[in-house]
């Protein structure tokens, strides 16, 4: 039957091919991609979803981006037997398929700007790249469980959930994982973490009933289960440690749901109650207050004012199954018979790595307490932005004077930090990486 479904939708796909996913602009988004509509009337918030062809029709599971043009997807075992992985370095205009080296199907994945990262699947399958998802060696996880979340709230400190209530844990990058106890029997979907120590997990039945979310404040040391539901949650989004959001429904008695806590996961609320017989399977939030659920039946809730009100993306695609945005201007969705779906904020140019200038210059990289930035443009005309591992656009103090920009960076801890430089006049956009380092 699953097999029949997929079939059903990758002939739906052949028959659409690349298009933009609104009634207003009806060209495809090229290299060099330009989002400018010019109509009197409002655009809704789907007019930046774009179809992308990635040469497949397995279903792809979970994405992760470096920044806006460099990521890898993972999904389900390919003809040849191995679990997919695809890799794009230019947006989405072309993707490489990548070996993964395992026959199992792969559920979750997330990459660092130093160029490791990690996937995880079916069968306890880790899978590790030094070179940014060129090529992957397997990791000892020390189960069998089926792995399908994986979630590292900083570069050392990460988490795996997947079946049976497995949580795994590691605070030395990976190297090593140490199992923790849930008190959960049924599978675990997805898990975020917004600190170390502070993170929920989501859980369902096979047959999308039982929703659970669990929580842990002392980095899994103890788990909690803090909200339940008679229908399955398999998608939870984690913008800060007292906002929570958590999706899901019953595709067969029940509906698509979304529930918030805004106390830190003491108390709960259903904020959306969607489509009858659907299911939200993935999650976002650029910020608190802004964020996409993904779902069956082309259903993609999206809040832009903390979850009080949702509308719907409209993308039209069956099957959405995973999403994530490197910053809050750019994401990427993805689902069955190969879809993949990017989104890029309305009046936004993004440039790709080719096309890069050397009008912008940073130093010191690594920085300690003052990050300079030096440019063509008159400092007063472009928007300084800073990202951290996990796309969060993060609160800076910047002194601009003529061509030059100075942020402070004392208050940032070390990692890797994606810097992105937009012109306001025209709304070109160049992205640069720099670390901190005490």
């Amino acid at each position: 039957m699953k097999n029949a479904f997929y079939k059903f939708l990758a002939s739906q796909r052949k028959n659409v091919g690349p298009m933009v996913l609104n009634h207003f602009c009806t060209q495809p988004i090229r290299s060099f991609l330009l989002v400018l509509c010019l109509s009197g009337t409002a655009i809704p918030a789907y007019s930046q979803w774009t179809l992308l062809n990635s040469g497949t029709t397995e279903a792809l599971r979970s994405p992760w981006f470096i920044d806006e043009n460099t990521g890898v997807i993972v999904g389900e075992a390919i003809v040849e037997g191995e679990g997919i992985i695809l890799k794009t370095t230019d947006g989405g205009t072309t993707w490489e398929i990548k070996s993964s080296g395992t026959p199992n199907a792969l559920r979750g994945v997330q990459l660092f700007g130093d160029s490791t990262g990690y996937a995880v699947g079916f069968l306890g399958t880790i899978l590790k790249t030094t070179d940014a998802g060129e090529t992957w060696t397997t990791v000892s996880s020390g189960t069998t469980e089926n792995l399908r979340s994986i979630h590292f709230p900083s570069h050392d400190t990460g988490y795996i959930a997947g079946g049976a209530g497995t949580m795994l844990k590691t605070a030395d990058a990976g190297v090593t994982w140490t199992p923790q106890n849930t008190n959960v029997t049924q599978d675990l979907i997805n898990v975020r973490f917004a600190t170390n120590d502070i993170g929920f997990a989501v859980s369902s039945t096979g047959t999308f009933t039982d929703g659970i979310v669990i929580k842990t404040e002392d980095g899994g040391d103890t788990w909690t289960s803090v909200y339940t539901n008679s229908m399955g949650l398999l998608g939870v989004a984690v913008p800060n440690d007292s906002t929570i959001y958590a999706g899901g429904g019953d595709n067969v008695s029940g509906a698509s749901y979304i529930v918030r806590s805004i106390d830190g996961g003491d108390t709960w609320e259903e904020v959306y109650n969607g489509i009858a017989n659907s299911t939200l399977r993935g999650a976002w939030f650029v910020s608190p207050d802004k964020g996409w659920f993904v779902g069956d039946l082309g259903e993609m809730p999206f809040t832009n004012d903390g979850g009080d009100t949702w509308e719907d993306d409209g993308t039209e695609f069956n099957g959405l199954l995973g999403i994530h945005f490197p910053t809050a201007m750019v994401g990427y969705a993805v689902g069955s018979a190969g879809t993949i779906l990017k989104y890029i904020e309305p009046g936004v140019f993004i440039i790709n790595p080719t096309e890069l200038t050397d009008l912008i210059e940073i130093y010191p990289n690594p920085v300690q307490n003052q990050l300079m930035i030096n440019s063509a443009i008159p400092a007063s005309e472009v928007s300084i932005r800073v990202y951290d591992l996990q796309g969060k656009m993060i609160d800076i103090i910047a002194t601009l004077e003529n061509t030059h920009a100075q942020i402070n960076t004392t208050a940032l801890p070390d990692g890797f930090y994606t810097l992105q430089i937009t012109n306001n006049k025209t709304g070109r956009s160049e992205v640069r990486k720099f670390v901190k380092q005490e």
